[in-house]
């Protein structure tokens, strides 16, 4: 079990356009804590020191009104692994700072923190339990060209950034498979769901965590 002065942490992750908020909006529904680490690092990219930082960085035609544009950054990092590095350097030292104090003044049970990166932030040791969400490649390529309104090559080159679905799949706890029908998936949350009640009855191996950072 986790220790007694922290809840179960839970790290939830998958393909990009997999449906990974989806799922966390219903298990969230379900009353289960959830905490999107895309909204503290939307949190940070508004901190006059990173905006200032990041146009170090990438040049100031990344800001507007002051104000970083997820967009044309994401333009730039998306296309270059160099680039990519260069923003999780300035940014996600802020997000898990932010984090650590979520979980820390936290009295939840249980705290689910969906983060897109987490195998590859190397964040994954510092949960009791991950989850992967997956989904079928071309069905995620053309939801991700509609929800971020992309051309067929700037999609792929999101899904290309991302860790291979194989791996994350090795290295997850459970793996939940989105068929990327609402019914369909409604059924496969509440597999995850009966699974995650019966690992809080059970106990999991303590990890002996207090701390993101």
């Amino acid at each position: 079990m986790p220790p007694a002065d922290r809840p179960l942490l839970i790290g939830l992750t998958g393909g990009i356009a997999a449906g990974k908020t989806t799922v966390a909006s219903l298990l969230q529904q379900e009353g289960l804590r959830v905490v999107q680490a895309d909204s503290v690092a939307h949190e940070a990219l508004r901190r006059e020191d990173v905006c200032l930082e990041l146009a170090r960085r990438f040049g100031s035609g990344i800001l507007r009104d002051g104000v970083v544009d997820r967009k044309r950054l994401g333009d730039i990092v998306f296309e270059d692994g160099t680039a990519r590095h260069d923003l999780n350097a300035i940014v996600h030292p802020h997000v898990l700072r932010r984090l650590d104090e979520i979980v820390a003044a936290s009295k939840d049970k249980v705290l689910l923190i969906e983060i897109p990166l987490l195998f590859e932030s190397g964040l994954a040791n510092r949960f009791d339990v991950t989850i992967t969400v997956e989904a079928d490649r071309d069905k995620r390529l053309s939801a991700l060209m509609r929800r971020d309104g992309l051309d067929r090559h700037q999609a792929k080159a999101r899904l290309q950034a991302q860790l291979d679905e194989d791996e994350r799949i090795r290295r997850a706890d459970r793996v939940l498979r989105n068929p990327m029908t609402p019914d369909g998936l409604a059924d496969e949350v509440k597999s995850l769901r009966q699974w995650l009640a019966e690992m809080r009855r059970a106990g999991v191996p303590p990890l002996n965590l207090t701390h993101f950072l």
